[in-house]
């Protein structure tokens, strides 16, 4: 009876330990050049249509190019202007932190040089099962995501004290000048979600001296302590309730949208916060991103093109509403102007 006993309690825990070790649901190729460019192409065969979708938002998001375009590698829009002579360098790494039916987390981290180095990082969160890009806003509800981000500038807060006590001295003290109200005044906040854990990534409130000096980066919250903040879609995305994640759809920015404009087929991310609004668009024949910015009041979203000095080469003046971009597309001159008409992929 023991052995039955123990082989019973042997058997729960393998598959206890199986469905912990699952499989990954996106596979992906990683592209390089060198040591310095690395980014993955994902596919998964039974979603190959949300996985078009993923691939081409970061693609034109991260390099500017849409793969299977390119006349040498998928790096030559990002390092463009060192491959024609300039100075400078570009770098970019990734990392995927969670992989599973309900999101997929990527993190990229990228620097780059003019005169000085500067560095970024970057996390994407994406419905596993819709492409769509998931933001804090679209997971909790209005008053939890209040909640937590004052929960957020405690713990933060928290930790910076604790590093400042332990710097030996009063100039290591003073490294740490900043962080605490940087979090405070950050618009949004990079996450990922991995192992059913929300992690904060703090470090695009760092100078460039704190992200070289160790500061500690991370504040992990598990699911236990996310949950009264979410909605039903957090709690789907977070495994609390058996809701598929695929019947939900983000409301936020950045997201992937298709059409045309001038008849022509065009990829467009669109980005922004509050009334600041980026845009980095392609033709699918061409397959090279073009970037614009300005605002959206009012009802109405205002982009405008530029060229390397800085002169207007054109706008987008539309309405965006139901997740669709409606309007027109004028010339800098204003003498050609053309019908513009993207949805939400």
């Amino acid at each position: 009876m023991r052995r039955l006993i123990s082989f019973i309690l042997l058997f729960t825990l393998c598959l206890a330990g199986s469905a912990v070790a699952q499989k990954p649901y996106f596979n992906y190729e990683t592209k390089t050049r060198g040591d310095e460019l690395s980014f993955p192409i994902f596919n998964a065969g039974a979603n190959a249509s949300v996985t078009n979708k993923i691939n081409r938002l970061l693609q034109l998001s991260e390099l500017q190019m849409l793969a299977g375009y390119e006349r040498k590698d998928i790096f030559e829009e990002l390092t463009r202007y060192q491959d024609e002579g300039f100075e400078g360098a570009s770098n970019i790494s990734f990392e995927v932190n969670g992989n599973s039916s309900r999101v997929l987390s990527v993190t990229f981290e990228i620097s780059y040089s003019a005169a000085t180095w500067h560095y970024t990082n970057k996390c994407y969160n994406f419905n596993a099962q819709t492409g769509d890009v998931i933001e804090l806003t679209d997971i909790m509800t209005s008053k939890g995501y209040l909640s937590f981000r004052e929960a957020v500038d405690k713990r933060w807060e928290a930790m910076v004290n604790k590093q400042i006590t332990q710097a030996a001295t009063d100039t290591e003290k003073e490294d740490f000048n900043g962080l605490i109200e940087n979090m405070e005044s950050m618009p949004t906040l990079d996450f990922y979600i991995t192992d059913n854990v929300l992690m904060l990534d703090a470090r695009n409130c760092f100078t460039k001296q704190q992200r070289v000096m160790g500061v500690e980066n991370l504040i992990d919250f598990d699911v236990k302590t996310i949950a009264p903040y979410l909605n039903d879609y957090g709690k789907s995305i977070f495994g609390l309730d058996n809701k598929d994640v695929g019947g939900y759809t983000s409301a936020s920015l950045p997201q992937l949208f298709e059409g045309t404009i001038a008849g022509k087929d065009v990829l467009m991310v669109l980005d922004g916060y509050e009334d600041y609004m980026n845009a980095t668009y392609a033709y699918t024949d061409y397959g090279v991103g073009i970037f614009m910015e300005g605002d959206f009041n009012d009802g109405v979203l205002q982009l405008t093109e530029t060229d390397d000095d800085g002169r207007e080469v054109g706008t987008i003046t539309a309405t965006f509403e139901d997740n669709t971009i409606k309007g027109t597309c004028k010339s800098a001159d204003g003498k050609k102007s053309y019908p513009v008409l993207l949805k939400k992929g």
